[in-house]
């Protein structure tokens, strides 16, 4: 038979791990949220880049005319690159956090 000083640390203990679970799960809504968060911004990110590779390709080809191109050869390469580089970093993170999930 339990003693009074045994139940009360059993009762002790149960209180402590609630806590801690309910701190827990408090924790884990904030990450989940802040995740979610990352995601949308990284996404819209992704989104505006392909946008602009878009349409910086649409002008090129329709209202430039090849010498100001040559011109501006460098500008438009570092620029393409760049933004094909933030296109490809998030569909590159996008599919490893998916693999990583199960």
């Amino acid at each position: 038979m339990e003693t009074i000083q045994e139940q009360q640390v059993k009762n002790s203990d149960l209180e402590k791990a609630k806590i801690e679970l309910a701190l827990f799960k408090r924790k884990s809504e904030a990450e989940f949220q802040r995740d979610k968060a990352k995601w949308t911004n990284r996404r819209r990110m992704a989104w505006v880049s392909l946008s602009l590779l878009i349409l910086m390709t649409v002008y090129l080809f329709h209202y430039m005319e090849l010498p100001r191109i040559e011109a501006l050869k460098g500008i438009i390469e570092w620029t393409y690159t760049v933004f094909a580089t933030v296109v490809l970093a998030y569909l590159g993170f996008a599919t490893w956090q998916d693999v990583k999930k199960g």
